[in-house]
């Protein structure tokens, strides 16, 4: 909750996404509520994407369920994954 309230500017957020998604991965915490966070963040345009998709990638693991995962997975594809997106775009939410 305070990461969704969090006043501070992008670079401390993307601090404290990065800090919470390392220890939601290393011991394998279930924080269903992170990965919607992540979505808002995970469009081409956003500053910094790439860090909040490694983010994303960090926080899952083998517990999390897929009904959790899905949306986002489902974002990215539909974000980075189009005709109309340049093939850096695609290439970014392809890996």
């Amino acid at each position: 909750q305070r990461l969704q309230a969090a006043k501070e500017g992008w670079p401390t957020r993307l601090l404290l996404i990065s800090t919470v998604s390392r220890v939601v991965g290393f011991h394998q915490l279930l924080l269903l509520n992170f990965y919607p966070f992540l979505q808002r963040y995970c469009n081409p345009h956003q500053k910094d994407v790439t860090q909040v998709l490694a983010a994303a990638v960090q926080a899952t693991h083998g517990l999390v369920p897929e009904d959790a995962l899905w949306p986002l997975v489902r974002q990215v594809a539909m974000q980075f994954v189009s005709e109309r997106c340049q093939p850096e775009v695609m290439q970014v939410g392809i890996q």
